[in-house]
């Protein structure tokens, strides 16, 4: 959005959003019931988690890639009309995440913030342990991603949105 504007920022955040949905839940339908060894849910959280990994870490981009927060969004977004009970973490996240960038305007932070609440709010809303575990690695993926804004934060030189 701040480099090529708003109708191409908003394309990108719809498209990434819709990538991680598509992993979970159109892939996580044709690969249903075809694995014994693990679970529907797990299934789905595998792909979700490899497609945010692409993400990330694109073979197309030397693997240099996104901080995959939209993808994740997409990932919880699939997970949650498949996944008893994950609508309320899911809404958590996003309130937990608009209350802070209204706050700040700051997009990282509230992004580094709902990345650190996921696996507070999967334990407080008796998710399943796998997921539990998943949303401990997703949490550590998006740290890892935002290094250098983490890096601008504590230097209070990140940029605001608006």
């Amino acid at each position: 959005m701040r480099i090529l504007g708003r109708a191409p920022g908003i394309t990108v955040l719809a498209l990434d959003i819709f990538k991680g949905f598509s992993a979970v839940f159109f892939l996580g339908n044709l690969l249903a019931d075809k694995t014994a060894l693990i679970s529907d849910s797990e299934l789905r959280l595998l792909l979700g988690f490899f497609c945010i990994v692409g993400h990330n870490w694109t073979v197309f981009l030397q693997f240099k890639g996104g901080k995959g927060i939209a993808t994740s969004l997409g990932l919880l977004i699939g997970l949650a009309l498949k996944v008893n009970g994950l609508a309320v973490v899911l809404g958590m996240l996003i309130l937990s995440w608009f209350v802070l960038f209204l706050l700040t305007r700051i997009v990282s932070l509230a992004s580094i913030a709902a990345a650190l609440l996921l696996p507070l709010y999967s334990f407080l809303f008796k998710q399943p342990r796998s997921f539990i575990v998943a949303s401990f690695l997703l949490s550590a993926m998006v740290i890892l991603r935002h290094k250098s804004n983490i890096i601008r934060l504590l230097k209070k030189k990140e940029s605001r949105l608006f």
